[in-house]
């Protein structure tokens, strides 16, 4: 599942005010990282010169590794509103000790598999969005809209970690599709515009 444009506003709407909630759901929305890779990251992973977010590692149950495979381990190029996001987050917690950038309240860091199950379905309630939306859809909804603005496949494929340029066309294959759909109607649309100039040139 991806959401729609008033989805993703309900779902900013429902966490505005929770810097924690915020920020971690922007990253999975505005960065396309997975669960565990949200909750791997360290400050020293987030360049806001650079404007990027490096993913070193990832978080399964209680255990820091390696990010999913190989090409996982990338840097994500950043909007300005998710370092927005997480530079609010930082700032509603000073005076933390440790890297991890997500921590409890005692310091430790959050885990993945807890912070799902207790507040994603109450970020979920509060949106209005159906059960069939989970935590992955922020990874779906993420690449969808950066092939609806025209991006390379090969540009989403790196910003995602994917393996190959296959995986990214296999999986949103019915995207590619739809907005294949919509830039030949905005060629047809752009030709029309040149063929009616010509008459009128020529009349």
């Amino acid at each position: 599942m991806f959401l729609e444009r008033d989805q993703i506003a309900d779902l900013l709407r429902a966490v505005r005010g929770q810097p924690e909630e915020n920020a971690i759901i922007h990253c999975g929305l505005l960065l396309g990282l997975r669960r565990g890779e949200i909750l791997g990251l360290k400050w020293s992973d987030v360049d806001t010169e650079e404007r990027r977010v490096h993913v070193r590692r990832s978080v399964r149950k209680r255990y820091v590794g390696l990010p999913k495979t190989k090409n996982s381990r990338r840097a994500v190029d950043a909007p300005d509103a998710a370092l927005r996001a997480l530079a609010a987050y930082r700032e509603s917690r000073p005076g933390e000790n440790g890297d991890f950038i997500f921590r409890r309240d005692d310091g430790m860091r959050l885990h993945p598999e807890t912070w799902y199950k207790r507040v994603f379905p109450k970020i979920r309630e509060r949106a209005g969005l159906p059960s069939t939306f989970k935590m992955h859809s922020l990874r779906h909804t993420y690449a969808s809209l950066l092939i609806f603005q025209g991006e390379n496949i090969k540009y989403v494929s790196r910003q995602l970690g994917h393996g190959s340029i296959a995986i990214t066309g296999d999986t949103y294959a019915h995207i590619l599709s739809e907005n294949t759909t919509s830039a030949m109607k905005k060629l047809d649309a752009a030709i029309g515009d040149i063929r009616r100039d010509m008459i009128r040139v020529v009349g």
